[in-house]
């Protein structure tokens, strides 16, 4: 199911709902497992769309309207193709991983 919203916004969204799954207002099978995937996809691809846009900036060093040279340009754009985009890597596998447990408990439920 696509999303009209872009992934930062899906990360806002899913934060500000939260409570609605903690308080027990929604009742779903393994609600906390799917809200809590849904929250490390969507944080994945959340920390994706920050590092694009930090890569972006080597392109603007040195340039007339920043104070920021090529040095400090490369260290942001080394953050953001390395500990950014591993963590999004990180993220998106806890995801499946988490979908595998539930997917388990679902299993073992279904034996009982």
């Amino acid at each position: 199911m696509g999303s009209s919203l872009d992934p930062v916004e899906v990360l806002a969204a899913l934060v500000a709902i939260d409570g609605v799954y903690s308080n027990d207002l929604v009742v779903l099978p393994h609600a906390e497992d799917r809200f809590t995937t849904r929250l490390l996809e969507a944080s994945a691809d959340a920390v994706r769309v920050i590092s694009k846009h930090l890569s972006y900036v080597k392109d603007l060093a040195g340039g007339p309207d920043t104070s920021f040279n090529e040095a400090f340009a490369a260290r942001v754009t080394e953050l953001a193709d390395g500990p950014l985009a591993q963590m999004s890597d990180d993220l998106t596998s806890q995801a499946q991983q988490l979908a595998k447990l539930q997917q388990n408990a679902d299993e073992i439920e279904s034996d009982e």
